[in-house]
């Protein structure tokens, strides 16, 4: 071994990403001493010194934390805001990590088998084959630029040891690791490809083809668990312009087989909706826990219309990413006034973790997200999401233990988002589910802040946010359709709500909503619905309605973000932190700097979207 300048970086990563307003520098005493330094107003070492030395410092290795500045020794790099893709040493751990990116960069490459030390103190990696692999060079040069403390070297050999074996619930499965998974289709393989080939782009909010997509386009879109029971898709289209979904799971609650037959629709009439662009599979979950035929068959239909774990994982985090560059307490400038925020809290009796979580949650959940999300997914969203801070906040306020609750609704508001979809929870919302909406409703609230509070949106967002609290901007509720015992062909429905071009109304109810002034969404949706219902024949839609779909938003959602500090909605954040601010001399300076270039931007501010001006997440009730 030559040096832990690599175990440095990562326990400084992993220090910064734990809190992510600190700011702190690297100290190489000598190859195999490291001091991290922070300033004691930021973080006192003394009282963190078990926890960085038992959770975040690499077994043997010899970093420490320090709120002094070391007499000897020189600053050595560490992971910049825009490199925590590119830094493979933080992330590449593990054999296990080892072979997964292998596995995804060299897909014809041999399995590796074991490995062994040598006497000069290199290493061996034994790869399952009688002769040297063309590739074999290429593959030990990427093993080398991860493992850089010590040589490296490529063996062929035929048998050896066993693999190392990933954990397996019926939650999580590996994302790669080829040979502990069931056959995959192409678009999985591609897209492991895909990842660590743009793995630095995606995290560092830099563009990347196809993934702004999904969230860009003009359609409106909500997002379903179709493995759990959920709204009819009949409905759903006569709503919405685009259906996104995590499919039904073969070993779940609902298989392909169920979804069809409560939807009374064939897999061809799906296909239908393929076709059209009118749907989308968007997996959270392993691929292989649904039916591989049916996916493959809509991949092979519209390419477009499958979003795989893999890359709804970059999707998520390439749009955090984004979000955390443009988000205006993220800006370098800001960061003195927010760290004295977080002081002051702390030392009024605050939380000053939670409340650095809150105020810079993009920046916390990108750096947490690139390890968690190379080895599972969009399931990684969790326990690092919102809903791991709101289940927190709930226990230190309320002692009750709501993880598991939370961290299903966090992971899917997110996922949500990332789409530009709303988001309706599995029902009945009568039950259990119906109230968890209103907590979920405070998720996605946080999440449209951190989307919007920036130099071209932060006053369109707060002028939306002042109609939600004064209830001068409302979104009707919008009455669902009653059938009769006559199923309607998918192809009727389509043909009634397509949107011939961008520059004609919208044909589905929420898409009218999206296109007009609050005053007069309530008579233009019964007249929409009235042609909808005309078109589709009056016989067979009854003029009636049992139910009803709220996408607007409720202020209690502002109440309870109140009850549960710092889990504040967007516009009680902004309060909180500018009291403060602005009773600090100290900062005056640098929020005048904000507050004036944030006055150049108003007269040419953008407009929010219009998921900005939803709840962002859709209830269902039997009355309006």
């Amino acid at each position: 071994m030559t040096h832990q300048r690599g175990a440095a970086r990562l326990a400084d990563a992993r220090l910064r990403a734990h809190f992510p307003h600190i700011e702190t520098t690297i100290y190489e005493i000598s190859k195999f001493e490291h001091i991290v330094f922070v300033s004691e107003d930021q973080l006192n070492a003394a009282s963190f010194s078990k926890d960085f030395e038992n959770k975040i410092v690499m077994a043997g290795s010899d970093v420490k934390l320090s709120n002094e500045r070391p007499a000897r020794g020189k600053p050595i790099a560490q992971v910049g805001e825009d490199e925590w893709g590119s830094a493979r040493d933080i992330t590449v751990i593990s054999l296990f990590d080892i072979m997964t990116e292998i596995e995804s960069c060299f897909p014809d490459f041999p399995i590796l088998t074991g490995s062994s030390f040598n006497e000069d103190g290199s290493k061996n990696f034994y790869y399952n084959s009688s002769t040297h692999h063309s590739r074999e060079f290429e593959v030990e040069i990427y093993i080398n630029s991860v493992v850089d403390f010590r040589r490296c070297h490529l063996v062929p050999k035929i048998g050896g040891e066993s693999q190392p074996t990933p954990e397996k619930t019926i939650d999580f499965l590996p994302v790669s690791i080829r040979q502990q998974r069931n056959r995959l289709p192409k678009f999985v393989i591609d897209a492991d490809q895909f990842w660590f080939q743009n793995v630095g782009l995606i995290a560092s909010g830099q563009h990347v083809d196809n993934l702004s997509r999904p969230r860009n386009d003009e359609d409106t879109k909500v997002y379903i668990d179709a493995s759990m029971p959920s709204v009819e898709l009949r409905q759903l289209l006569l709503l919405f312009d685009k259906i996104y979904m995590q499919p039904p799971m073969e070993d779940g609650a609902i298989n392909l087989k169920n979804f069809l037959a409560a939807n009374k629709i064939t897999s061809d009439e799906f296909m239908q909706l393929v076709a059209s662009n009118r749907v989308a599979l968007a997996f959270s979950q392993p691929e292989e826990r649904s039916d591989y035929a049916f996916v493959e068959e809509i991949y092979q239909l519209n390419p477009l219309s499958i979003i795989s774990r893999r890359e709804l994982a970059a999707l998520i985090l390439n749009d955090t990413a984004q979000i955390e560059r443009e988000y205006i307490l993220c800006r370098p400038e800001m960061g003195p006034s927010v760290r004295q925020f977080i002081k002051d809290y702390t030392e009024s009796g605050g939380d000053g973790e939670a409340v650095a979580r809150n105020l810079l949650y993009p920046r916390y959940a990108k750096r947490n997200w690139v390890s968690w999300f190379e080895n599972r997914g969009a399931l990684g969203v969790e326990p690092t999401g919102l809903g791991g801070q709101f289940s927190e906040a709930v226990e230190r306020i309320q002692n009750k233990d709501v993880r598991i609750e939370s961290y299903l609704f966090g992971q899917n508001i997110q996922i949500a988002q990332s789409l530009g979809a709303i988001y309706i929870p599995h029902t009945p919302h009568d039950s259990y589910v119906g109230s968890w909406i209103e907590p979920t409703r405070l998720m996605a609230d946080k999440l449209s802040f951190y989307r919007n509070f920036n130099t071209k949106l932060a006053a369109s967002w707060a002028e939306c946010e002042r109609g939600k609290i004064e209830r001068t901007s409302v979104i009707p509720a919008i009455p669902l359709f009653d059938f009769d015992d006559t199923v309607i062909p998918l192809s009727e429905i389509i043909d009634v709500t397509k949107r011939p071009s961008l520059r004609r109304k919208g044909l589905t109810l929420v898409s009218r909503l999206a296109e007009l002034p609050s005053d007069i969404r309530q008579e233009e949706i019964i007249r929409l619905r009235k042609e909808q219902r005309k078109r589709l024949g009056l016989t067979r839609v009854l003029s009636r309605t049992h139910g009803w779909i709220s996408i607007g938003c409720d202020v209690s959602l502002f109440a309870l973000g109140a009850s549960l500090p710092p889990f504040f909605s967007g516009a009680s954040m902004v309060a909180a932190v500018a009291k403060r601010l602005l009773e600090n001399e100290q900062v005056d300076r640098i929020v005048d700097h904000f507050v004036s270039d944030l006055n150049m931007q108003l007269g040419r501010n953008e407009e929010v979207d219009f998921l900005a001006k939803t709840s962002g997440v859709a209830k269902l009730a039997d009355h309006q």
